[in-house]
């Protein structure tokens, strides 16, 4: 599954949340987090599913479809 890390971090500045906030929300790593949302590493479905259900969002807002 592709993810778009750019709607992710879209939806999470228009909702108003950190970074921080995300990660408490989806109980993952803040440092978790931050590196998804930095390209640095590649995150899992389950995980992109914590991020989604965190953000009361369907995953298919951040499915690239590419």
């Amino acid at each position: 599954m592709r993810y778009n890390v750019k709607d992710i971090n879209l939806i999470r500045i228009k909702k108003g949340m950190s970074v921080t906030e995300l990660a408490k929300k989806s109980k993952l790593a803040k440092a978790t987090v931050s590196r998804i949302l930095n390209n640095k590493v590649s995150a899992r479905p389950d995980t992109i599913g914590k991020l989604t259900k965190a953000l009361n969002v369907d995953v298919e807002q951040i499915i690239d479809f590419k």
